[in-house]
């Protein structure tokens, strides 16, 4: 009896001492926030959010403000943002993962937020004292599982048949849709570099005609273009009226009538968004005979990382001028061609059904 008294003695204690936790998370949580100016966390989430590239952005607010079950940060209070901890944090992980949400699309989640913390934890803005997101703090990522790459790879016949189409056209937005398909599919880059390229990036270096490409993570790195694709290029900055020597003005531009694709105070076209490659590549596989539900600029991507490995190009060389930071994803590209290539099951299925 006595024995069973202790027991429940010591659980009291040890609920009186999370009770008394609990009270003094509080206690700080309104303590800093009484000491934080509400003028200066709006400020300072506005630093943050101006500080990414626009894709970035776009997706970071998105992940925050679905974290935080907001329309938008401006909706965000400081009291919320303090009272996150690791345990919130691994349950919002699993509540996505319950959901059905990919691997990656999780991690990617948790990196959004991991920044945005790491940021209010900086010294000059001193928000918040550690990071409920890092990995430091107990917040493990999800173990990635898929070893290859989904995005459909694209044969050379039917990227021919792609570059066919846009040569059906004469005016000058056929010959723009022309370079959206050839750049992505000969330099590998994403559609968000191809549509920030200003004139002034295109350049010559050790006698090539060069891009300098401003990538992800705000990293730069060179892509060559061939000098077939240089001369449509000249032809189009021609047509459009510029020179080289217009260097702040987007390589590409909206070519529509529409008054909203102009710019109002200088009456130039406005450059393209990512929306406008994704639907030009859309409308000119469905003109190629090619399923467009299937097509997207990334698979140009993945063509010309595929293509790449295959020529005998060095992993290292072709993660480089792709702008992958990490090789592990370049090897992705490179081993769901060599799964599908070097099965052996139509030499299993000759071998086991006696050559039939």
């Amino acid at each position: 009896m006595r024995k069973t008294l202790v027991v429940q003695g010591s659980e009291i204690k040890e609920l009186k001492k999370k009770q008394d936790e609990a009270l003094q998370a509080i206690q700080e949580i309104y303590s800093r926030s009484a000491i934080i100016p509400k003028e200066k966390f709006v400020a300072q989430c506005d630093l943050f959010t101006k500080s990414l590239s626009n894709n970035t952005r776009r997706a970071y607010i998105n992940d925050i403000s679905e974290f935080f079950n907001v329309e938008s940060l401006n909706q965000l209070t400081l009291s919320q943002v303090l009272s996150v901890n690791v345990a919130s944090a691994q349950e919002f992980r699993d509540q996505l993962l319950m959901k059905g949400r990919a691997e990656s699309t999780i991690n990617r989640k948790l990196t959004s937020l991991s920044a945005f913390y790491q940021y209010l934890c900086r010294h000059e803005v001193g928000i918040m004292e550690y990071n409920p997101f890092s990995a430091k703090e107990g917040l493990n990522r999800m173990a990635q599982s898929k070893r290859y790459s989904n995005t459909r790879c694209l044969t050379v016949e039917e990227v021919q048949k792609l570059v066919r189409v846009t040569m059906e056209g004469t005016d000058i937005e056929a010959l723009r849709n022309r370079i959206i398909v050839l750049l992505l599919a000969t330099t590998g880059m994403r559609r968000a570099e191809l549509v920030s390229i200003t004139v002034g990036q295109i350049r010559t270096s050790h006698g090539k005609d060069i891009i300098e490409i401003k990538g992800k993570g705000k990293k730069e790195r060179i892509v060559v273009i061939s000098s077939t694709i240089k001369v449509m290029i000249d032809k189009y900055i021609e047509l459009r009226g510029l020179t080289y020597i217009d260097k702040n003005h987007y390589l590409l531009a909206s070519h529509t009538s529409n008054v909203g694709h102009f710019n109002i105070e200088t009456a130039a076209p406005k450059p393209i968004t990512t929306q406008t490659v994704y639907y030009v590549i859309k409308k000119v596989a469905d003109r190629a005979g090619i399923s467009a539900e299937d097509v997207s600029p990334h698979c140009l991507r993945h063509t010309w990382f595929t293509e790449a490995l295959e020529s005998g190009l060095p992993i290292q060389d072709v993660a480089d001028m792709g702008g992958h930071s990490d090789l592990a994803t370049t090897r992705r590209y490179d081993h769901t061609k060599r799964v599908i290539s070097n099965n052996p099951a139509d030499m299993l299925a000759n071998k086991f059904m006696g050559g039939e």
